[in-house]
């Protein structure tokens, strides 16, 4: 049996590097998030618009969020949360591929709790169930924004 926590595979992931390089205060924030996900696209071997409307949700959710918690924050910190935001969001869409691939030869698995601090209710009612490719989950584990639930394989497909 293994354990795999998609979220904490997709931060070590190059993206990192990546998204040092790329959310900077040059250019648009948008166009750089665009280029971002042109190269995630291109090294998962994915379709550009899939990325990217999965990016641009999950950064709605991650901006709606830093809107209502900071109403008095200032331009430089506004900068910031954008980029952390469009990080954020391209993690969860690495994750979300990670768990895709991992789950593909994957016949029974577990779901795990959370490694967040603040993990959803949602979720928790999943936490110790058992899914398979004819009982499946909903949604995969760090497939929703900030999800970093984890899965255990108990039977791999032959």
């Amino acid at each position: 049996m293994s354990i795999f926590y998609p979220y904490e595979w997709a931060t070590s992931e190059n993206i990192y590097t990546l998204s040092n390089k790329i959310f900077t205060s040059s250019g648009t924030i948008r166009k750089n998030a665009e280029n971002a996900c042109r190269r995630l696209a291109s090294k998962y071997n994915l379709e550009y618009n899939d990325v990217w409307s999965a990016v641009k949700k999950n950064y709605n959710f991650y901006w709606n969020s830093y809107k209502q918690n900071n109403p008095k924050a200032t331009n430089a910190e506004i900068l910031e949360a954008q980029n952390r935001a469009f990080q954020n969001s391209l993690y969860n869409r690495i994750a979300k591929q990670g768990s895709i691939e991992y789950l593909a030869n994957v016949d029974e698995y577990v779901w795990l709790p959370s490694s967040s601090d603040n993990p959803r209710d949602s979720h928790e009612l999943r936490y110790g169930k058992t899914f398979s490719k004819d009982n499946p989950a909903d949604s995969f584990p760090a497939e929703e924004p900030h999800c970093q639930c984890g899965i255990k394989v108990i039977k791999y497909a032959k």
